[in-house]
């Protein structure tokens, strides 16, 4: 009897060993998958400053941009009906 109750305890330490360490791992993964969008809007806040100088310093307008914008993306859905892709990437 004492050798099944012994079992039966091991068996628990292994399911809750199991347990904390895929809790560990999604604490980990939760902690990485912060960092990578911290890293991802500090870019995009660079990138978005960057253009409003370059805009600024070539006197490109906003209505310049839209248009460029639709033009772009007229251009892709084009390429994406034409069977050219046109995917990000």
């Amino acid at each position: 009897m004492q050798e099944t109750i012994d079992v039966h305890h091991d068996a628990e330490g292994a399911v809750q060993e199991a347990i904390q360490r895929r809790l560990n791992a999604t604490s980990r993964q939760l902690e990485r998958t912060r960092r990578v969008e911290t890293v991802r809007i500090r870019q995009r806040e660079r990138l978005l400053r960057m253009l409003v100088e370059t805009m600024a310093e070539l006197g490109i307008s906003g209505a310049e941009i839209q248009a460029a914008r639709r033009a772009y993306k007229s251009s892709k859905a084009k390429a994406v009906s034409q069977g050219g892709g046109g995917g990000r990437r």
